[in-house]
């Protein structure tokens, strides 16, 4: 049976019905009232809840969710919240025009930057849809916003995992949940606003379909993370390293690729924190009519107090301007006979601390889980599937160097690569 799409409809509203269909079982808001089929009572999943804020298609071996990507909570609370703040954005901007001039621009920069983000992030939970399609030929992954949409198909074979999971929790016992897709490459999450009972059971649902048509495609779960031979294994279908043979021997490269929602939130942090540190920079020159306050000296108690505020500015214009040039970067990772060479470059220039790692010869490789996982933006802290390693030792042992930031597919692959080069054993 080829992929089927899941639908691109939004969630059914409370009190209707979904339009009947002859062979599929579609689960919609308050239309699940009772009974269970044979084949879920056989599974050890968890109960069925009795209303679904997400929709739930299951036509034959294929399984579609739908499902909104904000909480009801949230969207009620910002929009309040925004209500009050256009008033105030609308003053600031009215003052800074009749006025011209410079400083009631810079006091009220963190004002219209935060009403801004605050309006993205609102469009984002009322239009933003999830949509996962898991059947014979593998699972397909769309999330879609007003601003963009993003596709990724993970074929049956690189599934390793369904399950509902904390990602982390905060200092007050709180914590964010979801549904982790686990595969060779990086990890997908979903279903981060919806109820606890639901997720859990869309969760075990969903894996045991995985299981189900895994078993009959004859594949079979792999849990160990790393293989003495890794020759036959094959990149992830999302991986971002490419192997060449180079001058001095073995050599993987990865091209950067541009990061959309990292820009933004970067630059939104920048001018938030830039424009109230503005504010204070501004009032030591008397640009508010008021006497410069540097005139008492460069080195006074406020100049003082002031710089570590300006060097986490400089820093966050930084990372600003490394998301920027992100598309433009080449890391490269070089494997010779008597060293291994890491280079990145960004625009060409070597805008970053490159390593040489020597070596009197390469004896093994072995995949590691436990490493920091590579996040430039994950405000949610949601799993990114990059806490891979490969590590590379010598003939006595002895680490030589470490590949970090790998998804389980790309350090595998790495290593077979490195295997059939004869570089390792």
């Amino acid at each position: 049976m080829g992929l089927t799409r899941p639908p691109r409809a939004r969630p059914a509203p409370r009190g209707h019905e979904p339009q009947s269909r002859p062979v599929p079982r579609v689960s919609s808001r308050d239309d699940i009232k009772d009974g269970v089929d044979d084949e879920q009572e056989a599974d050890p999943t968890p109960t069925r809840p009795l209303a679904f804020e997400s929709t739930f298609v299951e036509d034959g071996d294929a399984i579609s969710i739908c499902m909104r990507e904000g909480s009801r909570g949230r969207i009620v609370f910002l929009t309040l919240w925004l209500a009050g703040w256009t008033v105030a954005c609308v003053a600031l901007a009215w003052t800074a025009i009749t006025s011209r001039q410079l400083f009631p621009f810079l006091f009220g920069l963190p004002f219209w930057s935060s009403w801004v983000f605050a309006a993205v992030w609102i469009t984002k939970d009322l239009y933003g849809l999830q949509t996962v399609s898991l059947d014979p030929v593998g699972l397909a992954y769309e999330r879609s916003s007003p601003a963009m949409t993003t596709q990724r198909f993970v074929p049956l074979e690189e599934l390793r995992g369904i399950e509902s999971r904390v990602f982390f929790v905060d200092d007050d016992g709180e914590g964010k949940h979801g549904i982790e897709i686990r595969t060779l490459g990086r990890s997908i999450t979903i279903a981060t606003a919806l109820p606890p009972p639901e997720r859990d059971w869309l969760a075990a649902r969903l894996d045991g379909h995985r299981r189900r048509l895994q078993s009959a495609a004859g594949l079979h779960d792999t849990p160990e993370v790393d293989r003495d031979d890794c020759r036959a294994c094959a990149a992830p279908t999302d991986g971002t390293w490419a192997y060449e043979d180079g001058f001095e021997g073995p050599q993987f490269v990865q091209a950067g690729r541009p990061d959309l929602p990292a820009v933004c939130f970067l630059l939104f942090v920048t001018l938030f924190w830039n424009g109230i540190v503005g504010i204070f920079i501004a009032a030591q020159f008397g640009v508010d009519g008021g006497p410069p306050q540097i005139a008492a000296g460069p080195w006074s108690l406020m100049t003082l107090f002031l710089i570590p505020f300006e060097v986490v500015g400089l820093a966050m214009f930084g990372g600003l301007m490394a998301a920027l040039v992100e598309p433009w970067r080449v890391t490269q990772w070089r494997f010779g006979h008597d060293a291994v060479s890491r280079i990145t470059t960004r625009a060409g220039l070597p805008l970053a601390w490159n390593r040489r790692y020597r070596h009197a010869g390469l004896a093994t490789a072995a995949v590691r889980d436990d490493l920091p996982a590579r996040r430039l933006f994950s405000p949610d802290n949601a799993p990114t599937g990059t806490h891979h390693g490969l590590v590379v030792s010598d003939a006595a042992h002895a680490e030589v160097c470490t590949i970090r930031g790998l998804t389980l597919g790309e350090a595998r692959w790495m290593k077979g690569r490195l295997q059939a080069a004869g570089v390792i054993d």
